[in-house]
């Protein structure tokens, strides 16, 4: 590489050298039904070229190692033929069901470091595994194909084939039965008349609310699990951990937090409010209506699953997505695309075990240009701009993908 070259040509020559290697050694494996898949790349030239289609696994594995992409996708959609220019001409004939949660959708992202991000957004990931896909709608595991993006986030692609016709508005009502229940608090509680009066021609009552039987279909058994899971839980933390959890919530304040906690903890053993929600359901503990549905409305957001931007359309709704090739590197992290089953998501530390080995400990230098730190292969790295440093490879690779650091030949 000459001196003489630009700055960012260096940075994307070092990228793609290593890149190189990678794809060189590796046998990227072939999504389902290869030949009826559209593929898109990027590469260090930058923009998007799409509209490929492969015969068979060794003419992708070829094209892979011969063009080095920085970004690789295959769609979630099956084409008749998938390398034509239009969709129409495409002849599109079924689409998995695909969801992306990634971090940037997580609420206060931005004060997390990459690797708490990481950490929580796997936590909603396995909420959208466990409470939706397996749970509610009762998908196999075995047709649900489990990624970490290799970036910021994870994608679970169903493959069964009930969801393959769906169209983009049932897909939609899909992501609104996840993210939010569309329902009033009237509608997830029972609420039971037990005082009436009438007077001068007008009723009025007094009304007790009570929780559905957990195995209520949908989000009015789903709100009573998740009501006693978390009284469950936090029975025995203290106070001000309980209030903290809680004012996480917008709409939960430290005065609105308290009288939560006060509605639910205090008191003797069987007589308490978490007690009476254990033993009947029963929601009379809170000290007003306003009390009672913060904390329903708290236990619905926990519940909810954050699947896109608040302007972007959810990947799960797009019926002719690309989506990023298992098995191919990120251009913006250095760390593998890796498929994997719900058994290795549970062990799964992305920034260990997506570190590919192959990139190596041997010196590099570089020049920050942001100071940023990060833990890598259980190692932490730290750097500051504009102070030269040498870091192994796959440390260096890391910071140059995210464009913190210059190649230093």
């Amino acid at each position: 590489m000459s001196m003489d070259k630009p700055v960012g040509e260096l940075r994307n020559a070092f990228i793609k050298q290593r890149f190189s290697k990678y794809y060189a050694a590796t046998e990227v494996p072939a999504p389902l039904e290869l030949v009826q898949r559209e593929f898109g790349v990027i590469t260090e030239r930058g923009g998007m070229w799409r509209h490929l289609g492969f015969r068979d696994h060794k003419e992708m594995q070829n094209f892979l190692r011969k063009q080095v992409p920085i970004h690789a996708y295959h769609s979630s959609t099956y084409y008749n033929k998938p390398n034509a220019r239009t969709m129409d001409e495409k002849g599109w004939l079924g689409a998995d069901l695909v969801f992306d949660l990634d971090a940037d959708h997580l609420e206060g992202a931005e004060n997390l470091t990459f690797e708490e991000m990481l950490a929580e957004v796997k936590k909603e990931f396995k909420k959208l595994l466990d409470s939706y896909l397996l749970g509610d709608f009762g998908f196999d595991e075995k047709d649900i194909l489990i990624v970490f993006s290799g970036g910021r986030g994870y994608h679970a692609h169903v493959r069964d084939k009930r969801v393959l016709q769906l169209n983009s508005h049932e897909r939609r009502e899909i992501v609104d039965f996840i993210t939010t229940p569309h329902l009033d608090i009237d509608h997830l509680v029972i609420r039971e008349i037990f005082d009436s009066k009438e007077f001068q021609g007008h009723a009025s009552g007094k009304y007790i609310y009570r929780l559905y039987p957990v195995d209520t279909p949908g989000w009015k058994g789903k709100v009573t699990y998740s009501v006693i899971s978390f009284v469950n839980r936090t029975e025995e933390m203290e106070m001000d951990e309980i209030l903290g959890e809680l004012m996480k919530f917008k709409g939960i304040g430290n005065t609105l937090a308290k009288q939560i906690y006060k509605s639910l903890y205090p008191g003797k053993s069987g007589t308490r409010g978490i007690d009476k929600i254990r033993d009947k359901l029963n929601l009379e503990a809170f000290s007003s209506d306003k009390v009672r549905n913060s904390f329903i409305n708290y236990i619905v957001k926990e519940m909810s699953v954050e699947l896109g931007g608040e302007t972007d359309e959810p990947v799960t709704s797009d019926i002719k997505r690309l989506i990023r090739l298992p098995g191919t590197l990120h251009g913006k992290s250095s760390l593998r695309v890796i498929p994997m089953n719900l058994d290795e998501l549970n062990n799964f530390e992305p920034l260990r075990d997506a570190v590919w080995d192959g990139f190596t400990g041997d010196a590099v230098k570089v020049i920050p240009n942001a100071d940023a730190e990060i833990k890598l292969r259980n190692e932490h790295f730290k750097i500051f701009k504009s102070k030269e440093i040498e870091l192994p490879e796959y440390a260096a690779l890391h910071f140059i993908c995210q464009k913190k650091c210059d190649i230093r030949i």
